[in-house]
């Protein structure tokens, strides 16, 4: 679409902001994407366009294997963007998703301290799954681990 500003030139108009540099979706392929969303969801969270560009584009799967396509991703985006967001989806994602597919999954977490990595885990991630406690239960016995998908278990080492 476009408009006409004031002096007669046309602008073209500008939708959600996706990436200008990046990988791009390959449509041929499959993707686990809808699947990051939908935790999203159940976290209570909405995600911007380009975190859901990146889903999607991340976790774009073989169909034969069903094994993604990326070893590794990379993102560089601008402080205070919702990359913690990200990270948070993506690592619930991880254990409740991919480890009905894969089997059990581990996370770690880490920062560039300790102590701000403790912090994020305690004070944003540990709260928001503990929010959503219809969709992901807690298991706090110190003995116990989580035996389904939806269960999780916060564990707070250093080193």
């Amino acid at each position: 679409m476009a408009t006409t500003t004031g002096r007669g030139t046309r602008q073209r108009r500008v939708g959600p902001a996706l990436p200008r540099i990046g990988t791009p979706r390959n449509r041929r392929r499959p993707t686990y994407g809808p699947e990051a969303v939908e935790v999203a969801k159940r976290l209570g969270l909405t995600l911007m366009p380009w975190q859901v560009h990146a889903f999607d584009v991340a976790l774009e799967y073989d169909r034969k294997t069903g094994d993604l396509v990326y070893d590794e991703v990379i993102l560089t985006v601008p402080r205070q963007a919702g990359k913690s967001t990200l990270l948070l989806v993506l690592l619930v994602w991880r254990m409740t998703y991919a480890a009905r597919r894969w089997g059990r999954q581990n996370a770690t977490y880490l920062a560039q301290k300790g102590v701000a990595a403790r912090k994020k885990l305690e004070r944003e991630f540990a709260l928001r799954l503990r929010m959503a406690r219809r969709s992901f239960k807690e298991i706090t016995n110190p003995k116990a681990r989580p035996t389904r998908s939806t269960e999780w278990k916060l564990s707070m080492n250093n080193g």
